[in-house]
Formats: C-alpha cells, structure tokens, sequence
C-alpha cells in the first residue's frame, strides 16, 4: 500500500502542473478566441480541419491529462469531432519543450520522426472519426463581450476551465487516477529487458504504455535508459508515441467527453500508428546509429515546488468538486420557493456561462420567485406568480440562441 501511495502522489505532482496548465489554456482559448473563429478554422467538413488541429497543437506543451480539458473546450466551442481527436492524438505526442529534449537526449533525427509521426497518427485519428464517427456540431456563441476588461476576462477564463470543464470530468479523471497509480505500482516497467525477443518488445511495450500516464517530456529519458539497456529504439518510439497519447484517466475522461465509439477509434489510431511507426523506426538504416546519443543517463526524480504547489491546487479543487456533490445528495432539500412550479427542457446549453446567461435574463422578468437549471440534463424549474405568461419567457430564451422543448424523464442534479 505504502508502494501504492507512493506512486499515487507522485503520479499527482507529475500531472497536476499539466492538467492546470491545460485548464487555463482552455479557459483562454474560450475566452479569447470565439467560437465563431473555432468553427471557421477547425469545423466545417472535410480534410482541412483536421489538419489544420494536428499542426496547431504540435507546438503546444500539453501532455494527455493537460490536452483534455483543452481539446474538449476546442469541441464544445465548435470544433468538429474528427478536428478534435486529431488535436487529441497528435498533441500529447509533441510539445515544444518534447520536442527539444527528444532532440538532445536521443538525438534530432529521432525527434524530428517523432513529430512526423504524431502528425501522421493525428490525421489518421481524424480521418477514421470524419468517415465513421462525425456528427452534426452546431456552436453555441459563449456571448461574452470582447470589450470587457482584462480583469474580467481573467475570471471567466477561471469560472469556464473550473466550473465547466473540469467539473464535468473530474469523477472519471480520478477512477483513471486511481487505477494508473495501480499499474505503475504493480506492474513495473523494468519487466521489459533485453532477453525478451525482439519482435515481441513492440507489443509488450505498446501493452504496458497504453494504461500508464507518460509525460512526453519526462518519457524521453526512461526511453532513453530502456534502449540503453537493450530495448530496440522503434519500442522506445512506441513508448514515446502511446505513453502520452493514453491513460487510463485520459480514456475514461474521452469516453465521457467525445463518445464510446470516438474513444475506440482514438485508441486505434494510436496503436495502429505507434506501432508502424516503430516498426519501421527500426527497420530504417538511418537511424541504425541511434545509441551514440544514448550515452548518459538523464533520469531525475526531483520534485520541485512548482510541482508541489499544482499537486496542491488540484487537490484541494477535487476536494471542492466531492464537498459539493455530498451536499447535493445527502443534505435535506431546502424548502420549495413560493409560487407555481414549471418546468421545460433547454437546449443548446455548453457552459456555466450559459446558465448564467438565461438566469440573468429570467430573473429580471416580474412574477419570477426562482429559476434554475441543470446544465447536464437541461432541465429548467421556474416558481412564478399565477397568470405569468411563460410563452414570452420561451420565446425570449430562443432569442439568446437556445432552444426551449418539452421536458422528459426529468433528473436530479446529482444523477
């Protein structure tokens, strides 16, 4: 258990700079970039958003854990799917500070094939969604007002990466937490040796990377020591390519965030590039001299406050997230607001801010006692004085650029 916990918080430290990371990127690119511009460059049909995706997050320093919230805010604010998963794929696979410690540690022509085949993978991911898995994802306008100060953007940008998107991941990102730190501590990466065929490397370190969290950069110099200790360079190239791309949190949060069938397409992809790409990796005569730039061991374990200080922060927002759901399933229900009680459906409903957006508007009508609604079903309860016309609230509701329906199978804000 004491192994177990170990693993647990430094898989914890390891992560949380990232994962926050990619939250303020997110709330950023929500805040900042419209999610007209979105559509227009990474939505519409055909090849081009895809590839577009792909290169805009190369360059970007995410690994898988810090890529989600940031490539499920790119969907929500109208990214398609296909452009999506590219940018999933590809993204943890590369990053700038990857890319260059790749390049020192095992040499540019091993990164520079790196990026080639992140590319590749990414499009392949992307193609597979748009000829299988595409689906009609209409933007929702996030309405905020481009000349709003700084200081208010900043908080929306916090409210949007907090209380949207990691709020709606949180509960899959820890099971997947849970069971990672269980693989890292029970089944250690120095079973692959050297005496294990060669033939076989590719698939025992695909099979062991695929649950396991693996920061792109950290990865590099742990490939680095397996090849030294005999592991063919095109399995190092598999690691570095399946490591960061897949978790076990990283699937459970996509599982939720783009679909059942999206996620085994995204995972596909992944096995099926990192696999050719290793393969060949090892079979090219060019890269037969790949162990003069493996010479001296880069491994470090150092926990720095940085670090330490991000480890905090998410917990103590994971702490938040279970308080708040305790409260909302075991504590008594508050009384009823006074006046008749209706309920409607809304659709078309992406973040916190749009609730905050129809409340506003419902709030300020006459007759209105409480409003409020339930961003994952859409469910809406409004207790209003007798003879409110309700048509007129509807109607004004459709003009924010939602759509009002008739309610089914209503749920409680904890289901």
């Amino acid at each position: 258990m004491e192994n177990y916990l170990h693993e647990l918080w430094m898989l914890t430290i390891e992560i949380a700079p990232w994962l926050l990371f990619g939250f303020l990127i997110a709330g950023t690119l929500h805040v900042f970039f419209t999610p007209a511009w979105i559509q227009h460059k990474l939505g519409g049909s055909g090849f081009a958003p895809i590839v577009k995706s792909v290169l805009f997050g190369i360059p970007l320093p995410l690994c898988s854990c810090g890529v989600i919230p940031t490539g499920l805010g790119l969907y929500k604010d109208g990214a398609t799917k296909s452009a999506t998963t590219s940018f999933l794929i590809a993204t943890p696979q590369t990053g700038v500070d990857s890319i260059g410690v790749s390049g020192a540690v095992l040499g540019w022509p091993f990164a520079i094939y790196k990026v080639l085949a992140a590319i590749v993978t990414g499009i392949l991911g992307g193609v597979l969604i748009h000829k299988l898995d595409e689906d009609q994802h209409p933007y929702q306008t996030n309405n905020i007002d481009k000349s709003l100060p700084l200081s208010k953007k900043v908080r929306l940008i916090f409210e949007f990466a907090i209380d949207d998107l990691f709020a709606s991941i949180w509960k899959a990102f820890v099971i997947g937490m849970l069971l990672a730190a269980a693989v890292a501590a029970w089944i250690p990466v120095g079973a692959i040796s050297s005496h294990v065929p060669f033939w076989l490397q590719h698939f025992l370190v695909l099979f062991i990377s695929i649950p396991l969290y693996v920061c792109a950069v950290s990865s590099v110099p742990l490939a680095a020591a397996l090849v030294m200790a005999g592991l063919s360079p095109g399995a190092a190239m598999i690691f570095l390519m399946a490591g960061p791309a897949t978790n076990i949190a990283t699937m459970a949060a996509l599982w939720k965030g783009i679909g059942k069938k999206a996620t085994l397409i995204y995972l596909f992809a992944i096995i099926s590039g990192s696999i050719v790409s290793g393969i060949l990796f090892d079979v090219l005569p060019m890269f037969k001299e790949l162990d003069e730039y493996l010479s001296h061991d880069h491994i470090h374990e150092n926990q720095s406050l940085i670090q330490i200080l991000a480890a905090a922060i998410l917990l103590l927002l994971l702490f938040r997230f279970v308080v708040r759901d305790l409260k909302c399933r075991f504590l008594s229900n508050p009384p009823l607001p006074k006046g008749k009680h209706s309920q409607f459906q809304i659709e078309g409903l992406s973040c916190g801010n749009c609730i905050k957006k129809i409340t506003s508007y419902v709030d300020s009508k006459e007759g209105i006692h409480h409003f409020e609604c339930d961003l994952k079903v859409g469910i809406a309860d409004i207790y209003h004085d007798e003879g409110i016309n309700l048509e007129s609230i509807y109607a004004g509701i459709e003009e924010l650029g939602f759509r009002v329906l008739p309610y089914k199978n209503i749920k409680s804000c904890c289901s």
